[in-house]
């Protein structure tokens, strides 16, 4: 399933020829056997999680199946790649960027094959990957739900230009499949020239469950290839263009899907979900772009009487009660009016700025740390989220947080007070205030029970 512009996601009908399909190609391509050792750090609502746990059932392989805690702890993620041989570890960009930032990263990567996928990946990240290791091949892989997990790689050269900003290539196309670079009238693009991403072949699916207008909308007849085999091309909504190499290069979407830490999120999804508020009349989402992948939705709302009382944290916990976490906006904003441009429409360089409105409302409820602990902690957190001054009453995931933002402010913590602070104490103790007291409490605890704590393994 995937995120829906309609409010509903969409189910993908993948058959097990697609997905043998992309299988054997990469078992073909990168000669997998029985001999190696897969990781899974997915979610298994992602498709990107099926090449770890696919490949390793079809050869016979070993297959490491990390755990959620573990996963968002760097520290017991260094721990236990160090212990264990992983050869192929597939992950998106953002989160291998966030487990890099401690000490030892170079041993979180694999010995074989590293695969990227699910968002754009920067030759920044790739530099940064290249100076821990040059053993391991890295493979960007692009590739819609809708033509099975991956249809297009690009094996990373090692000579890329460190001072060179751009995302990495996408590459060519897998066996069996065929792409297009189509104008809007589905003409062939020239080298160089953008255009819209067209999939065929083995890999594309069968269409959506349910929902045939659609399919016929998304999944349309090939008008270059007569084979049965290639007669449907899926029509990604990606801009990309050919290199004169003939590399594709990935230029970003032609609508409002946008990628938050790997996951497909449509933000009319979101703007649908707050719609059926009872107190909103109108909504508008918004990407507001970041560095290093701190990509933030945020939500702007008209309510539907100015009387009406606006709690931006009861709203958000409204949003995460019927969407999944990436899909919460990390700020919502109330409007008196909409601003609108000459031409009637919405004026979206007129909304205003979160940041602007943030530093403003954060004023006003700033509460200074009391204990040398919290005053540590307010740093920590300023550190991680790029926040000039943290209030004690700060809550972590509405002033920036997300969750791979605590792998750096896990590692953070667990390095400064030696204690085993696990994902769950961050969602638990949301808090500068209520945190520094548990941690509080931890000393205290471990001093009478020396050990426990320490010897507490995932």
């Amino acid at each position: 399933y995937t995120s829906g512009s309609t409010g509903v996601p969409k189910g993908v009908g993948i058959e097990h020829r697609h997905l043998l399909n992309y299988i054997n190609d990469r078992i073909n391509r990168f000669n997998f056997n029985e001999s190696h050792s897969h990781a899974t750090v997915s979610t298994l609502a992602a498709d990107l999680g099926n090449t770890p746990i696919i490949l390793s059932l079809c050869t016979g392989g070993k297959l490491h199946i990390i755990s959620e805690e573990r996963l968002f702890n760097p520290a017991q993620m260094v721990d236990y790649f160090k212990h264990n041989q992983i050869d192929l570890l597939k992950i998106v960009p953002s989160h291998l960027e966030a487990l890099l930032n401690i000490e030892n990263a170079e041993l979180i990567l694999p010995k074989k094959w590293l695969i990227v996928g699910g968002e754009s990946f920067s030759y920044e990240l790739l530099n940064k990957i290249q100076q821990f290791t040059h053993e391991c091949l890295i493979v960007n892989e692009y590739g819609p739900t809708e033509a099975t997990i991956g249809t297009i790689d690009y094996v990373a050269k090692q000579e890329c230009k460190i001072d060179y900003t751009g995302s990495v290539l996408i590459g060519r196309p897998i066996s069996n499949t065929k792409i297009y670079i189509l104008d809007e009238y589905l003409n062939p693009v020239p080298i160089g020239v953008p255009g819209e991403l067209y999939i065929s072949g083995k890999s594309v699916a069968r269409g959506y469950l349910g929902r045939s207008e659609l399919t016929s909308e998304k999944f349309i007849k090939n008008p270059f290839d007569v084979d049965s085999e290639y007669k449907v091309m899926y029509k990604t909504g990606d801009y990309a263009l050919y290199l004169p190499d003939g590399n594709v290069e990935f230029l970003g979407r032609m609508d409002n899907q946008v990628k938050i830490r790997g996951f497909r999120v449509e933000l009319e999804e979101i703007e649908n979900c707050l719609r059926q508020h009872e107190d909103i009349d109108k909504v508008f989402v918004k990407l507001f772009k970041g560095s290093k992948n701190d990509d933030q939705i945020v939500a702007y709302i008209l309510l539907n009487s100015p009387k009406k009382d606006f709690n931006e944290q009861l709203l958000r916990q409204y949003v995460e009660n019927n969407l999944p976490s990436p899909f919460v906006p990390r700020k919502i904003i109330k409007l008196d009016k909409v601003p609108l441009n000459p031409n009637g429409k919405i004026d979206h360089k007129a909304l205003p700025s979160p940041n602007s409105e943030f530093i403003v409302h954060r004023e006003a409820v700033y509460v200074s740390p009391k204990t040398t602990m919290e005053k540590e902690i307010c740093g920590l957190w300023s550190e991680v989220l790029g926040i000039h001054k943290v209030s004690i009453k700060d809550v972590f995931f509405e002033i920036g947080g997300d969750s791979l933002k605590c792998v750096e402010l896990l590692y953070l913590l667990n390095q400064k007070y030696e204690k085993r602070l696990v994902l769950a104490d961050l969602f638990k103790y949301k808090t500068v205030e209520s945190l520094s007291s548990y941690i509080e409490e931890l000393t205290n605890y471990s001093d009478s029970n020396k050990g426990d704590i320490a010897g507490y393994t995932f």
